[in-house]
């Protein structure tokens, strides 16, 4: 039965070879911008991906307005 068992993953070691953790916010949400500040003041055992999902919707959209106003 013993043999049966799965093995657990090694845990991956902190550095280059360890995968980046992606974390998805909002940064128009103002709980979002304040645990993020917080996240970015961690020191990460492994490398940490932070991305805004709102940017790009932004951007154009204040884009679109200056365009607007010419």
């Amino acid at each position: 039965m013993h043999a049966l068992r799965n093995p657990s993953p090694p845990a991956p070691t902190p550095g280059a070879g360890a995968p980046a953790l992606s974390v998805l916010y909002d940064g128009a949400c103002p709980l979002c911008r304040r645990v993020i500040g917080l996240c970015r003041g961690l020191r990460a055992t492994r490398p940490l991906c932070l991305a805004d999902v709102g940017a790009a919707a932004r951007l154009r959209r204040s884009s679109a307005a200056s365009d607007a106003a010419r």
